[in-house]
């Protein structure tokens, strides 16, 4: 008899799960619509995941609520669906938070400041609170790749969460750009949250006459010209570190913590989303 072993397990944590102390709320433009935007986090109980909702319903967040978008994250159950919901979710993830519900009015979350950050100072200040029920986290048990294009990603096993993500563009002021660590919490905080969304100027018309970014202007995006910025630079590498920021996110749509090495050449949204699914089909149900 053949017996078919799963390549991915959970594993229960010696840590609490975590959900907010109290509501959180934003609103602002969507980048992508320019529509006005709200978002209301509240806490939720033990084994809740992170639940996306309207006043009409709500669905889980999951590897199968995915959907194919243009230079952002969506996720939906066919009746709701949420744009731009990477830098949030990196704000969950790296601030290790397992339980959430996330009321949305609007299409979009909004952009803020174009980074994790102002998510990041919402939650701090409402605090977080240990749930009696100990974290899961989502193992794989061997290695998997997957390929878009140029661009490749692939995942190891590993006692935590550890990212290599390098970016290369032909540009003078960006070039080739390797950022490599074990993440923390306190390394989220620091190196990645402050990342903002950033553009090749030359690229904005093209993006704009393909009815994105509406939404998008400096106060929300950092424009890359052949020799500077559009402002100064809020940690080193930012581009980089915001393409990290974006891989964090997406890989939160997995909708547990995720114990990993994620290798990743020229990250982008349709990779990241290949990874995801990948490692959500590899015989274990995250949500189980």
């Amino acid at each position: 008899m053949i017996v078919s072993v799963p390549s991915a397990t959970l594993r229960t944590l010696d840590l609490p799960q975590v959900t907010l102390r109290r509501p959180v709320q934003a609103e602002g433009t969507g980048v992508h619509t320019g529509h006005a935007c709200r978002v209301t986090i509240e806490p939720a109980g033990p084994d809740a995941g992170i639940v996306f909702g309207d006043a009409d319903g709500s669905f889980r967040l999951s590897a199968s609520r995915w959907i194919a978008a243009a230079r952002c994250t969506m996720v939906g159950d066919g009746r709701l669906c949420v744009q731009t919901v990477e830098h949030l979710l990196a704000a969950l993830s790296g601030l290790m938070i397992d339980n959430v519900r996330i009321m949305v009015d609007g299409p979009e979350v909004p952009i803020l400041d174009g980074s994790a950050q102002p998510w990041v100072d919402r939650i701090l200040e409402a605090g977080t609170v240990e749930l009696d029920a100990p974290a899961v986290a989502y193992v794989i048990r061997e290695p998997v790749a997957v390929e878009c294009g140029e661009a490749r990603a692939a995942a190891a096993p590993h006692a935590a969460l550890a990212l290599s993500v390098t970016t290369e563009y032909q540009h003078p002021m960006l070039g080739k750009q390797t950022y490599t660590a074990e993440l923390t919490r306190d390394a989220f905080i620091r190196d990645l949250a402050p990342a903002r969304t950033f553009a090749l100027a030359e690229e904005v018309e093209h993006v704009l006459a393909r009815g994105l970014a509406r939404g998008a202007d400096l106060s929300n995006t950092l424009l890359v010209y052949a020799d500077h910025y559009s402002d100064a630079l809020r940690v080193d590498d930012e581009c980089l570190k915001h393409k990290v920021l974006d891989v964090l996110g997406d890989l939160c749509v997995l909708g547990r913590r995720l114990h990993a090495t994620i290798t990743v050449h020229k990250p982008g949204h349709a990779v990241n989303a290949q990874l995801v699914q990948r490692l959500a089909g590899l015989g274990c149900d995250p949500l189980i």
